[in-house]
């Protein structure tokens, strides 16, 4: 008997790990008639209870740790992709679906972002590695229109308003979320920028390169936000090379404001920065009020959930 993963299952999987190597996401799924029962010990490692989808209430495993998720609604292709012999796993798209039912907007946004990013969570001291993206805004979203009816839609097509591709760090991630969710739940309102754009450099002799990536970048605007973590920008050389490079993008007509984790993490601060983002880019932003402070703390403390600098986990 073959068993289908998902849910919660699913997403911790996909958080941590790479891509798989099947290139065709597998067309079987739970209605081919098949149980999530028997489990394979090589499961494990998935941890317990093990979250497993199934056709029909009458396919629940009625002993053991499995959690069975019904899911009667038919599996649009690219539903799951295979893991081994028997072993199948919710697609990075349908993980995505499946969690708008279990997880908060916020939540759910970051998730996304962690799926269309290039890197993915670990033990290592930076929390993070780099990995190829798992998904794109538009596979996710082409996921979600064939989602009819599911309990979470709502959620999912809001949430995709607000993803974006190539995300390179959680704290670029964090950081994007923080400026460009709406201030009904706590962001600053800012459009969603293109992530790591390849920049060429016009100018030579500035800077020993040919092109530049910016972390967040408004290309109408010609805006670019660097998050500078203390890990890559460091030391007299690093500034250097660092103020080189705003000089080399200055003289291309692209205005850099940094961002340090001593910014990031302090909300007064924060906003400064975050104002002075808004006046670049064309946008007023109204005066502080409470409610809204309110939110914004509600919204760094669920952003600052998945980071490890400065702010406990």
């Amino acid at each position: 008997m073959s068993v289908f993963i998902g849910y919660r299952s699913a997403y911790e999987y996909w958080r941590t790990n790479d891509a798989l190597p099947a290139s065709v996401p597998s067309r079987a799924h739970p209605s081919c008639g098949v149980r999530a029962s028997g489990l394979p010990d090589e499961l494990e490692g998935f941890g317990t209870p093990l979250h497993v989808v199934v056709a029909q209430a009458n396919d629940r495993v009625r002993t053991g740790d499995p959690v069975c998720h019904v899911w009667n609604a038919g599996f649009p292709a690219g539903s799951f992709v295979k893991l081994r012999d028997g072993a199948y796993i919710s697609s990075p798209e349908r993980s995505f679906m499946e969690m708008a039912a279990e997880l908060s907007l916020v939540e759910l946004i970051r998730y996304g972002y962690v799926l269309c990013s290039g890197y993915a969570y670990d033990k290592g001291e930076s929390g993070f590695r780099a990995r190829a993206p798992l998904a794109s805004v538009r596979s996710l979203q082409r996921f979600v229109e064939k989602s009819h009816g599911r309990t979470g839609l709502n959620k999912a097509v809001r949430a995709m308003r607000f993803i974006a591709d190539a995300s390179a760090s959680p704290m670029e991630t964090n950081l994007t979320m923080a400026l460009c969710l709406p201030r009904m739940i706590g962001g600053y309102g800012l459009d969603i920028p293109e992530l790591n754009l390849r920049i060429e450099v016009r100018t030579k002799g500035l800077v020993p390169r040919d092109h530049f990536k910016c972390d967040l970048y408004w290309r109408r605007q010609r805006v670019a936000v660097e998050y500078d973590s203390r890990e890559h920008h460091s030391g007299v050389e690093a500034e250097t090379k660092d103020s080189a490079r705003r000089s080399a993008l200055l003289s291309q007509g692209v205005t850099v404001v940094s961002i340090t984790p001593d910014q990031f993490f302090d909300a007064r601060k924060f906003d400064e920065a975050a104002r002075a983002v808004a006046k670049l880019l064309g946008k007023r932003l109204p005066a502080n009020e409470a409610a809204w402070m309110m939110r914004r703390y509600r919204l760094r403390h669920e952003l600052l959930q998945d980071t490890r600098q400065g702010w406990p986990r």
